[in-house]
């Protein structure tokens, strides 16, 4: 084999290496954004951000209402310890009503 014809096979591993890693990161929207195009954003996209975040807002604002509550110290914990109990009673009901529909779940 000659040192050209070597080099011509050696040259082509090199770019067709190069080539595949280029296509393999290539997806949907980049033919789109090359032909000047972008895919169309659903609702469902921008709302469910949007709900996550105003989730957590509720979730630290009850809890700094719980804190800024004019009650004493040993009120608040007691609230606070009673709902979790509560909390922890309605998923260990909810659990169990799960297990119950499982199919092949004996009971017990």
């Amino acid at each position: 084999m000659s040192f050209a014809k070597f080099a011509l096979a050696l040259g082509t591993t090199v770019g067709a290496r190069h080539l595949l890693r280029s296509v393999q990161d290539f997806g949907t929207n980049d033919i789109l954004r090359s032909v000047g195009l972008e895919r169309r954003r659903s609702t469902m996209d921008s709302v469910l951000p949007a709900l996550g975040w105003v989730g957590v807002g509720t979730v630290i604002g009850a809890g700094v209402a719980l804190l800024l509550a004019p009650s004493s110290g040993k009120e608040l914990r007691e609230r606070v310890s009673q709902q979790i109990d509560e909390a922890k009673t309605r998923l260990d009901n909810g659990i169990h009503s799960l297990e119950d529909r499982l199919p092949g779940h004996n009971g017990g």
